[in-house]
Order: C-alpha cells, then structure tokens, then sequence
C-alpha cells in the first residue's frame, strides 16, 4: 500500500502542489487507501483533522529543520507579521531550500507508512 501511496505524491511537484491543497489532497487520498469505511461522517472528520495537523507539523519541522541561521531568522520575522497561510510558508521554503520537493515528498510518504502501518488498528 505504502507504493501505491508514494505514486499520488510523485506525480507531481510537492510543493508546487502546496501552494494550493496539496497536503489535504494527499491526506484525503492516503484515507481513501486505507479504506477506512467502518467510521461515522463526524469520525472521519475528527481523525481527517487530527492527521491533517500532525502532517502540516512535521512538514513543518523537517523544513525548519533544512534552515540555516539566516533561514531561521527570516522565517521568523514572517511569521512574526501575522497570520501566514500555508501558501506563504511554502513559497518562504521554494526560496530557501534546494530540495524542497524532496524532503516533502519523504516526510509525506513516511508519513503514509506510520499511518498505514499504525493507523489500520484504528476503531471507532
């Protein structure tokens, strides 16, 4: 499964994608994957938000971590300015990190994989 996961994100550039929805596509179409069908609407949402945050986190977090000092302190003063959509955050990174469409596309399918590994013990 975790191969059928990885064909959605290779398709195309990861962070050209993010500028739009892309982490909530890939989320979307890693749910359909799993196949979870046993759960309510509102479950489904619940756990569909819960993994969309711990997703955007390590995204987050392997970018952050990809920043030199400067990088770091640019990246603070964005934010510092307010509220930054994920489009600003992503187009902050394209500028900042050469392989931005690598470290995305490993932190989303190593993602896939704990949750796929994990995440099929899931009850509601």
């Amino acid at each position: 499964m975790t191969q059928t996961a990885s064909k959605h994100v290779s398709s195309k550039s990861v962070s050209q994608g993010a500028s739009g929805n892309f982490v909530e596509v890939y989320l979307d179409k890693l749910l359909d994957q799993v196949g979870i069908k046993n759960l309510t609407a509102a479950q489904t949402a619940y756990l569909r938000t819960e993994l969309l945050v711990e997703l955007e986190k390590r995204l987050k977090l392997v970018l952050l971590e990809s920043l030199d000092e400067d990088g770091l302190a640019a990246y603070a003063e964005l934010i510092q300015s307010g509220k930054v959509s994920l489009a600003e955050q992503i187009s902050f990174f394209k500028s900042k990190v050469a392989n931005l469409d690598e470290l995305m596309k490993e932190s989303v399918d190593e993602f896939a994989r704990e949750f796929i590994s994990h995440g099929l013990a899931i009850k509601p």
